[in-house]
């Protein structure tokens, strides 16, 4: 009998829902440095700091490494449809990283060559990232507490952000610039721009993997408990089907 509990035991805790807990820690702490790494932006936007721009490489360096274990541990636990949906979740928020550290960069270009991005340009930066760094907070949450209609509010957000994307990349004063460095200057606030669109795309993507996610582990729900011993293609329940 006790050798059975203590088998029994061990296929508890390599089972889905120690999957699940390993993969939200994971990703919550990717979601964490990427925090870190946008609040530092909002600094470095204002400052030309080489410290704060030197840590920003640190976490998205951090942060690809996150991304490298997470996959890798799934890649040995999970199969089927959802391997192919969690493997997108460390991915998609390492491309993030990637995109902050873009901005890093033109801040660095920024400070290196006397670009002063300030007025309306830096304004909209600032505003574009706030936002950004909300819906990361709520994506945060998102991963804690799984609720649909938390997810589907994220995305609007997201929405929110694409149009003050357009509208901020057509506005007057880029046509009127004037001076020598006005070109190199446009260039530097395009780039920020676009590196947040890419990241509020991939904000939108990881949206739409969680509900995906929802969405087969509802259909777990429905199978009968004989079938769904040992099987590893659900992480994002427990044994009886519930969500963790």
């Amino acid at each position: 009998m006790s050798n059975g509990s203590g088998r029994e035991s061990e296929q508890t805790s390599k089972g889905p829902g120690s999957q699940s807990a390993s993969l939200n820690q994971g990703c919550l702490s990717m979601i964490g440095k990427l925090l870190d790494l946008a609040l530092l932006l909002s600094v470095c936007l204002s400052t030309d700091g080489p410290g704060e721009i030197g840590r920003c490489a640190t976490l998205a360096k951090e942060i690809r490494e996150h991304e490298r274990a997470l996959t890798s541990d799934l890649r040995s636990v999970a199969q089927g449809d959802t391997f192919r949906a969690l493997v997108r979740l460390p991915f998609f928020l390492q491309n993030i990283g990637g995109k902050l550290e873009d901005i890093a960069n033109c801040c660095r270009l920024q400070a290196g060559d006397g670009i002063v991005l300030n007025g309306a340009g830096e304004a909209h930066c600032q505003q574009l990232l706030a936002i950004l760094i909300d819906m990361m907070n709520n994506l945060q949450d998102a991963f804690v507490t799984a609720d649909t209609l938390l997810v589907q509010s994220i995305m609007s957000q997201g929405r929110e952000l694409s149009l003050m994307l357009r509208d901020f990349r057509s506005a007057d004063w880029l046509r009127s610039r004037k001076g020598p460095f006005a070109a190199r200057m446009i260039g530097v606030y395009l780039d920020i721009l676009d590196a947040i669109r890419s990241a509020n795309e991939d904000v939108g993507n990881i949206c739409a993997t969680l509900l995906e996610l929802q969405t087969i582990s509802m259909a777990f729900a429905n199978v009968p408990w004989q079938e769904r011993q040992g099987n590893s293609n659900y992480p994002w329940t427990d044994g009886e089907g519930h969500h963790e």
